[in-house]
């Protein structure tokens, strides 16, 4: 009976423990959540003294994102364009590739852009743009972050497609294809296919560093607004006279004025493509 007794303690402190653990960890949770929540009021009200008004319910956090570099794989873009083109002849001109087969052409530059020309009839609509370009991403493998719609008038629609890497929007990378007289006309587009990790991950659980750039470059004069309406994570793809891509970690503010994208690390605002 005592070897029973003693068993019954050791199990109920044991449950104990963990109860103990688990409240503080989910205490330190709920300060981490309250502390993050008044840092951002805090924030919110510097907007208001500069006119500003910022919808915090519209502000989403999310885990620490890793960062690349945009890497040029030149078997791979041979193999996105002959998915789309067949059989292809390669002429290299410098650090700008074109391939040429029955349905058309296919241009590549270092960074990841990219356009396609078809020949008239390759790919014809069918009466659904939005449905034929959805149908080539997957022969493209190129991942999307967001519904993809037409717009225009029907056999002359413009189909834009945002695209996305590792489940995270990349804001300012857009596939869009051309329709004319029915039939697909062009692609043009940028994607990042061959990554390598860099060294850096970016602290993405809140903006507030984010934010309090912004609000720099909005009393400056420079990204002039009177309301934020969103603020999210994820990457975008910095311009660079090297020719060398990456992917950067990046908040996408959305104001009345524009939407502007701000990179995670550095606080550098670029206005997005949108």
């Amino acid at each position: 009976m005592k070897v029973i007794n003693i068993k019954n303690v050791v199990i109920w402190a044991l449950v104990l423990i963990n109860v103990f653990f688990l409240v503080f960890f989910l205490w330190g949770i709920y300060s981490d959540r309250a502390e993050k929540t008044e840092t951002l009021r805090s924030i919110g009200d510097l907007f208001a003294g500069s006119g500003v008004e910022i919808d915090l319910k519209g502000i989403r956090e999310g885990a620490a994102l890793q960062e690349y570099t945009v890497t040029r794989v030149l078997e791979d873009e041979r193999t996105l364009a002959e998915a789309l083109l067949g059989a292809t002849a390669r002429v290299d001109e410098g650090e700008i590739f074109t391939y040429t087969g029955d349905k058309g052409k296919a241009v590549f530059w270092s960074g990841g852009e990219f356009s396609f020309t078809f020949a008239s009839g390759a790919y014809p609509a069918g009466g659904d743009a939005a449905g034929t370009a959805k149908k080539l991403l997957r022969v493209m493998n190129i991942d999307t972050a967001a519904a993809v719609t037409a717009e225009g008038e029907q056999g002359s629609e413009t189909v834009t497609a945002v695209c996305a890497f590792g489940g995270q929007t990349v804001f300012n990378c857009r596939v869009r294809f051309s329709f004319r007289d029915g039939n697909l006309g062009e692609i043009t587009g940028q994607h990042a296919a061959a990554v390598v990790p860099a060294a850096d991950k970016a602290d993405m659980s809140s903006p507030a560093a984010a934010l309090i750039s912004f609000l720099s470059a909005v009393k400056s004069g420079e990204r002039p607004c009177t309301k934020i309406s969103a603020v999210e994570p994820g990457y975008y793809i910095p311009a660079s006279s090297s020719g060398n891509g990456s992917l950067r970690a990046a908040w996408r503010i959305v104001t009345d004025t524009g939407i502007f994208i701000v990179d995670a690390v550095t606080g550098k605002i670029d206005s997005s493509i949108e």
